[in-house]
């Protein structure tokens, strides 16, 4: 029998619930660094399968959702750019009817002298499996702090892992 994904209301009570008693494993100076909690909007998508020029079946995958932590870097020396930690990726995705969770952390960048660019890379576990290294590569900047960005594992070539990360701030906190 499938199991069935939380609902995005159980994903804030569990995500309040886990700011509350210091569940997310945030230690150090990343306690006093500006820390934005971020959930997943309806339109981002999780495929997996062959993308061109080869040929294979593709997977789409039903409802991605969930949240995760930025938390802004302010002890590097100023540039034009905003580094954060994307800490506590919890995804999950429904893949041939089995709720698929998604894990992991990585870097988001933003910014630029000319043009606004942006860059996310997470090391991602996804359904238990091995840990994956996803890269969107340097692509035009979106309207932060709202986050639009595609990330794949190999550039989307051939047999591939692509997510389409659309997110936007959940709640800040102090």
């Amino acid at each position: 029998m499938a199991s069935r994904a939380p609902s995005r209301m159980a994903l804030r009570i569990g995500l309040v619930l886990a700011i509350t008693f210091g569940l997310l494993g945030l230690t150090g100076s990343q306690s006093c660094a500006p820390l934005t909690i971020y959930t997943l909007l309806p339109d981002s998508t999780f495929t997996r399968g062959c993308f061109g020029p080869c040929l294979c079946p593709v997977e789409l995958g039903q409802g991605l959702q969930g949240f995760f932590v930025l938390i802004e870097d302010t002890v590097s020396p100023p540039s034009p750019f905003r580094d954060f930690e994307v800490n506590d990726v919890q995804w999950s995705v429904d893949l041939g009817g089995q709720t698929v969770p998604i894990t992991g952390s990585g870097h988001y960048r933003i910014g630029g002298e000319v043009a606004l660019t942006q860059q996310l890379t997470l090391d991602l576990q996804v359904a238990g499996g091995p840990v994956e290294h996803f890269d969107s590569g340097i692509v035009a900047g979106s309207s932060f702090p709202v986050i639009d960005i595609p990330i794949s594992v190999s550039g989307a070539f051939c047999f591939n892992t692509m997510i389409n990360v659309h997110a936007q701030p959940l709640t800040q906190a102090p």
